[in-house]
This record gives C-alpha cells, sequence and structure tokens, in this order.
C-alpha cells in the first residue's frame, strides 16, 4: 500500500480523545537456527528477533509439533521441538507467545529425514570443496553476489545424483543456480528455475568418483533488493542420490475421495502413481504431498484440495475447438495440461452450472501456486474462439477471472503464455460461486496485541468497486474481557478504525479474529495484512524498484493476542483545531507512562494526510524526556492558508528505536476556516 492510502487508514474518521495504549516494543521473530528440522527429529532451535524476553511458548500455525522447552534470553530463545515422524516436508510457520503478546510468523524448513550440515564457507572451488555425505542436506550461505560454493560427493556408477536448492521458497534472495561437474571438472547438468526461483538438478552417474555440486546466484548481483541490500543469501540444498517429484497429475483432488496422481520426476519407481486422499475435513486449499519412495522421502510438493466435483482432461486431449468446448460441470475443478505442440496447446471448456447454480462465480487457473513451469492466461471467448475478456498474472504468475455463469453456460479458453507444452506443463482450474464484490476492506492487525486495561485500533481500508454507501465493521466471535465496538465508515469514505479493548480479566495469549462487513448494498469481503517478511521473489514497487523484503503481507489466519498491559498511552488535546490564515495553535500531546516507557526518553511526530500540512511552517519532530509526560506542538499558519479539514495523528517511538513500531494517538482534526 501506498505511503498516502496506509495514513488514510490509519486516520480515522471517527475521532475521539480516549487514550489508546499500545505496546511500542512488538515481538518480532528474524531468524531461526537451524532452518531445517527433520520429519521425526527432536531439534533444539535458536529464534532470534526483537522484544522476546519473557517468551513463554512456541505455536505452530500448520504443524502438530510438541515444544518441550522455551528458554527467553533477551532477543533471543532457545527451545526443543519434536516434529512429527509422519509429515510431509515444507515450509511450516511459527509464532512466539510473550508477555508483550504474539511475535510475527517465522518459519523454518521441516526437511527430509536425511542428516543435515552446516556449510564451512571457505569451500569456492574444486580444490576446496567440502566433502558430504550420500545423502545430506547443508545449510549455507552465499555472502556475496559472485561467490559459489562447492560440496563434494562419492557416487557409484548407475546411481543418479540429485541437487535441489530450497531458498526463495523461504523467503531468501537467493535466484539458484546449481550445478553438478564430473570427477575431472566437465559441467554434466545445470538448473536455475525448476521451482520458480529455486533450482534441481541430476544427473546419470555414468562412472564411480567424486562428483561435484556448485550453488550460485544465477545473476550474480552484489546488492539485491528482495533483502532491502544486505548481501547474505541463505539457501538449503539438498545432494545425493534421492527421490526427486518436478510434477503430480492431476494437481489436486476432492476432499474425503481418492485421486491417483501420476508423478513425475527422478529416482521413483516407473510410472508411479499415487493415492492422494485428504481426510473429508480438511480445509479446501493447498496441502503438501508426502511421498516416501524406495530411496527415501522425496522433497516438498504443493497440491490442492478440493470442495466438489474434480475432472481430469482425457488423454489423447478432446479436439481444441471453441464450437465444440470440453462440456464441464461447475462448481468444480479442472485438471488439465498444455500439450507440447509446435503452436502452443490451448484448450477450450464450456462451464455449465449445476441445476440451480447459475450465479458469479470466481475462475482460477492455478500453475506457479503448484509447482507448473506452466504460465498460464485465461479468456473468456465467443463461438469463434475469440477472447471477449481475459486475464494473465493477477495472481503473480496465475490467472484470475470473474465472470457471470447462466444456465447456457460460458465458453473460456487457457493455454500457456508463451505457447509452451509437456508433461511439467500442468495446471488447474477451480470455478468458485462468489458474491461480486463491491467492497473490499482490508484490516492492518500490524499491532497485533491488546494490553490489558488498553485498547489498539485497527486501521481499516476500503477498496469500493461500485459501492460508494456506508459500511459498518465489526468484529466476529472474541474471547470473554475482549470487545469491539462496531464502526460505521460513511458514504464515500475509504477508511476507519476498529478499535479492540480489552479488560484487565482478559486471558493472555492468542486469539483468532474475523471481521464483517454488513451495510453493504452486495458483497463484501475482508483481508487481513501484518508487517512481516514477503516471500518469493522481489516485486516491483510503484517507482519500478524491488518493494523491500519487509512491508506487507497477507494473513490466512489471523490472530491477535491479549498482552500485559501496556507501558504508553496517548492523548490529544483538543480533538479539533482551528486555525486561522497567519495564526497560531496549539496541540498538547499527553503521555501516561509505566513500565519500560518511564525509563526511556520518546520522540513524537506530527503526521497528517498527503499536503495536509501546506502552508504550514515545518513542524519538527520533538523529544519528551524521561521526566515529562506532556509536550506542546505549536503550529503556524502563513498568509493564504487554503480552506481545509485534515485529519491528523501523532506518532511516538522510543528514541534511538525503530520507527516502524510507533505507536498513534487518537485522530484528531485540523480547522481552517
Amino acid at each position: 500500500m501506498k505511503k498516502a492510502a496506509l495514513l488514510s487508514a490509519i486516520l480515522a474518521t471517527a475521532l475521539s480523545s480516549r487514550s489508546v495504549t499500545a505496546q511500542m516494543a512488538v515481538p518480532t521473530v528474524r531468524n531461526v537456527k537451524p532452518l531445517v528440522v527433520g520429519a521425526g527429529q527432536t531439534a533444539a532451535i535458536e529464534i532470534r528477533g526483537e522484544n522476546l524476553d519473557g517468551a513463554s511458548a512456541i505455536v505452530f500455525e500448520d504443524l502438530d509439533a510438541r515444544v518441550e522447552a522455551v528458554e527467553p534470553s533477551g532477543d533471543r530463545v532457545k527451545a526443543r521441538i519434536v516434529v512429527p515422524k509422519d509429515i510431509a516436508p515444507g515450509l511450516r510457520s511459527f509464532r512466539v507467545i510473550t508477555p508483550r503478546g504474539l511475535s510475527n510468523a517465522g518459519s523454518f524448513v521441516v526437511g527430509r529425514p536425511i542428516p543435515s550440515i552446516v556449510e564451512t564457507g571457505a569451500n569456492h572451488g574444486f580444490k576446496t570443496a567440502q566433502r558430504v555425505a550420500n545423502p545430506v542436506t547443508v545449510e549455507g550461505n552465499l555472502a556475496n553476489g559472485d561467490e559459489v560454493d562447492v560440496f563434494a560427493i562419492e557416487m557409484k556408477a548407475g546411481q543418479t545424483l540429485v541437487a535441489e536448492a530450497f531458498a526463495a521458497r523461504a523467503g531468501s534472495g537467493l535466484d539458484a543456480l546449481v550445478t553438478i561437474f564430473s570427477p575431472d571438472g566437465r559441467e554434466l547438468a545445470a538448473d536455475d528455475d525448476l521451482f520458480g526461483r529455486d533450482a534441481a538438478a541430476w544427473v546419470h552417474v555414468p562412472v564411480s568418483g567424486r562428483y561435484y555440486v556448485q550453488i550460485q546466484d544465477a545473476n550474480g548481483r552484489n546488492r539485491d533488493g528482495a533483502t532491502e541490500g544486505q548481501t547474505t543469501r541463505p539457501y538449503l540444498l539438498t545432494i545425493g542420490e534421492v527421490p526427486l517429484v518436478i510434477s503430480a497429475y492431476p494437481s489436486g483432488g476432492a476432499r474425503g475421495a481418492t485421486t491417483w496422481m501420476h508423478l513425475l520426476g527422478v529416482n521413483l519407481p516407473e510410472g508411479l502413481d499415487f493415492p492422494f486422499r485428504p481426510r473429508a475435513d480438511a480445509s479446501p486449499g493447498d496441502t503438501l504431498l508426502r511421498i516416501a519412495a524406495e530411496k527415501g522421502q522425496a522433497n516438498a510438493l504443493s497440491v490442492r484440495v478440493g470442495d466438489g466435483p474434480e475432472f481430469v482432461e482425457p488423454i489423447p486431449e478432446p479436439a481444441d475447438d471453441p464450437v465444440r468446448p470440453t462440456p464441464v460441470t461447475v462448481p468444480g475443478a479442472i485438471n488439465g495440461r498444455f500439450a507440447a505442440i509446435d503452436d502452443g496447446d490451448l484448450d477450450f471448456y464450456r462451464l455449465m452450472p449445476a441445476p440451480g447454480r447459475e450465479g458469479d462465480y470466481a475462475i482460477t487457473v492455478y500453475a506457479a501456486r503448484i509447482g507448473s513451469a506452466a504460465d498460464p492466461v485465461v479468456a473468456v471467448v465467443d463461438p469463434r474462439g475469440i477472447s471477449q475478456a481475459e486475464d494473465d498474472d493477477k495472481l503473480g504468475r496465475d490467472a484470475r477471472i470473474e465472470r457471470r455463469i447462466d444456465a447456457d453456460g460460458l465458453v473460456i479458453a487457457v493455454r500457456d503464455a508463451f505457447h509452451r507444452g509437456g508433461p511439467r506443463f500442468v495446471y488447474r482450474i477451480e470455478v468458485e460461486p462468489i458474491q461480486l464484490r463491491r467492497i473490499t476492506a482490508i484490516a492492518d492487525l500490524g499491532g497485533r496485541t491488546v494490553p490489558r486495561n488498553g485498547s489498539i485500533a485497527v486501521p481499516i481500508a476500503l477498496e469500493r468497486q461500485d459501492d460508494d454507501g456506508p459500511a459498518t465493521i465489526l468484529a466476529g466471535e472474541l474471547p470473554p474481557g475482549v470487545s469491539a465496538a462496531p464502526v460505521t465508515i460513511p458514504a464515500k469514505a475509504r477508511s476507519g478504525v476498529l478499535v479492540l479493548s480489552a479488560s484487565l480479566a482478559a486471558a493472555l495469549g492468542p486469539f483468532p479474529v474475523r471481521l464483517v462487513v454488513r451495510d453493504v448494498r452486495g458483497g463484501a469481503v475482508v483481508r487481513y495484512r501484518e508487517r512481516g517478511r514477503r516471500r518469493g521473489p522481489p516485486r516491483a514497487g510503484p517507482d519500478g524498484k524491488p518493494e523491500p523484503a519487509e512491508g506487507a503481507v497477507e494473513m490466512d489466519r489471523p490472530q491477535l493476542a491479549v498482552a500485559e498491559p501496556a507501558s504508553l498511552g496517548l492523548s490529544v488535546k483538543p480533538d479539533e483545531v482551528t486555525l486561522a490564515p497567519s495564526g497560531n495553535a496549539e496541540i498538547k500531546v499527553r503521555l501516561d507512562r509505566r513500565g519500560e516507557a518511564a525509563k526511556k526518553p520518546v520522540k513524537l511526530r506530527l503526521v497528517a494526510e498527503d499536503g495536509g500540512l501546506d502552508g504550514l511552517d515545518k513542524v519538527s519532530d520533538a523529544t519528551v524526556a524521561v521526566d515529562k509526560s506532556e509536550h506542546v506542538f505549536v503550529l503556524k499558519a502563513k498568509p493564504g492558508l487554503s480552506p481545509r479539514r485534515v485529519l491528523f495523528t501523532v506518532q511516538a517511538w522510543f528514541e534511538g528505536g525503530n520507527e516502524a513500531q510507533a505507536v498513534n494517538a487518537p485522530p484528531a482534526a485540523l480547522v481552517v476556516p
């Protein structure tokens, strides 16, 4: 979100002189060591970050792991975790519970049940290559853009050597290039982007001997926008005779039913078909496959769990003809694959609603999300096959379009954007009924913590499609002692704030939160965001440069937490300030100090919507000494100041601390008559 839009979200439309308290020292997870823990292992991990002192527990969002001990020490937390044996490898998320509340999401990788080691850091060529066992997972790091790490492994003739990098999928800035060399230094195989920006190469070993695996940055960058200019690029590199699954077809199945998936890869039994049977109560969406083969546990592979009928494109494919498209009943899922033909495969489907199910639908084509090499394009076409509306990259590299499907059906066409095809070019189309959204409410849960006997303000931003009317936001079921008054955002307004409060009797710890939008003439949805570390390749920002590695990220399972009473409260008086041209006005800021806030100077800054303070003398930041609890900002207007009504707030943070952890006073208004 742009700065102006973010500020508009922070500045609420409902004004109040009430003091809002919040934790200034937000618990933050930066990294975890080791980055990889094998399935079925008990591991000692160390979580590093900020404001983690007093940590009492670790909660996993998508992993049934057991935590045996938690030992906080300043900004580090040591713990012993037991990872279940029968679990699929892949990236897993966790949060740390502290007296200040719930941390942001940290992550580590559940690896294959094979040995793991740490890269030595001096292995930059064949002569100094680090010798490793077969198989092994190496946890390493490239310190600069032109560095290479080399590993030596003994292999026997007839074996298949695999080298798989796991980096970008874990949030690293590395664009991995993996190369395998023969004992005499000849290049045998190389790969750059088999799994997005991650790489995997393999070779059938012709003769026994010592082979070399090299990993480097594909672009040789010295500075990487994905890591905000930092020059470190962590990675995991699995080396050895291990199974490697490249894709599965079909790439999903209905919960409670068995789908036989054909697996494409190496070190797998020829023609392996895998029975995929998600539980009947499984949540629809992404899941990781756990695939065990004769040569061990395979790598992580993401597939989809469906909630309706599944259609699999027949082999051989039907004629690709818009006049005779393949009929498919919806809602449901379509599993297809682009064939390797000269001018590119084009698949046509007529989506026919089940009886009584006419209405608005979202048509989503997944490829990148399921590890496919395809870059799909979806189009609504007429009987001649001419596109009437289409999408390419609405969901990153995947596509989505929303249309009404009546009793006569809707014809769509899907293709690869670059007219490619082959066994790895699978796709999955999920067709789901929706209520066309007139309003999308975006809740910024970046604070994450409601202090006992205090409140936090949750900024709400509205994205309006074709509804300019009022919208009321309210919270769903909350735990005892936590409350939230509904807030109505006026007609045409695009921002508001929901205030959540906790009593002294509220139980400490995390709780789920869901918001509801009502009083809207049509559909409305809520999306949740927090400040965190973005995963995957850097995206271009409004200025064309890569976005920083940390920023607003989507939350699938929104949570807040009740914490101990906050250390600082802020209030502003008056809540409406009148300032005449050439005149002066005062804004008095009151600090309610407790705990750590009573021991540190506090920085204050006056902020307003973009352009709101034009025509005033610059208002400098202020520092409030430890023994002070008030500050007065003086506004001085220049002659000819134009009439306006501007919302503003005061931000506060500890001197020398992180401004990103600033708390905001309740909003007030500046009126120029």
